[in-house]
């Protein structure tokens, strides 16, 4: 079963209080620290509030009942609805066109801006890893901020991997992404210290560059590969959406 399928009808046993006491606890140890579990408890919990607010089941199947008495009874004329059938249907119309409007608004949440801030984690400058030694002024412009400063840098002669990774970071951050995707393109097809990494951030590249079959390409093979670095930031919920977008 697909996995957003799962835990939607987890998500609605728990609401309707359904859930063993083991699965309860696992579940809320869940939505501690999973944030696209906590966006879609949030959506069913409107979507609950509503129904139980309005008692849309119970609504709409007196008004079906009532119907069918007055259109089969001899004296019913067609317009001799009760006022209480009227007011009912249109309960049960708003209900339907509040369900409509959060489909259609949660549809038009989703885009690459917002699913590329959801997912972007920054680099760690400071972990040691490859062969510099020392902290090149590169790493010093990144680590505050100073993106125009890091840029600049590329007029250097030599430049480490984690220095061009920096630099495709300071093009992202600042969208020139044909830029940054042409430094992690490098990167990611070369072997060094930083493949990964660059894996990691040219797919968030191409999903904001709005190159979404890229993306997903890219986001699908380190999803595949669980000692991949980025694994755990690329979940099933994340290439559903980014699949969405790509009209998949």
């Amino acid at each position: 079963m697909d996995e957003l399928l799962q835990n939607e009808n987890l998500l609605i046993s728990y609401l309707d209080g359904e859930l063993p006491e083991a699965q309860k606890e696992a579940l809320e140890k869940r939505l501690q620290t999973d944030k696209a579990l906590r966006e879609q408890l949030t959506n069913l919990q409107v979507a609950t509030q509503a129904i139980k607010h309005f008692g849309t089941t119970q609504q709409v199947a007196f008004v079906h009942a009532q119907m069918m008495q007055e259109l089969k009874s001899k004296k019913a004329k067609v317009f001799s609805i009760s006022k209480t059938v009227r007011y009912t249907m249109a309960v049960a119309a708003s209900i339907l066109i509040l369900f409509i409007g959060a489909r259609v608004f949660e549809a038009l949440q989703l885009s690459p801006q917002k699913l590329y801030a959801e997912s972007f984690v920054d680099f760690n400058v400071s972990g040691t890893r490859g062969k510099e030694a020392t902290i090149s002024e590169i790493e010093n412009s990144y680590q505050k901020k100073d993106y125009k400063a890091v840029i600049g840098a590329i007029r250097s002669t030599h430049l480490y991997a984690k220095d061009s990774l920096l630099i495709g970071l300071s093009y992202l951050q600042t969208d020139h992404l044909d830029k940054a995707i042409s430094f992690f393109q490098k990167l990611a097809f070369s072997e060094n210290d930083f493949q990964q990494d660059a894996e990691y951030y040219l797919s968030l590249s191409y999903l904001k560059d709005k190159k979404y079959d890229s993306a997903l390409q890219l986001m699908q093979k380190i999803a595949a590969n669980p000692s991949h670095l980025y694994h755990a930031q690329l979940s099933e919920d994340v290439l559903a959406k980014v699949k969405k977008l790509a009209g998949k």
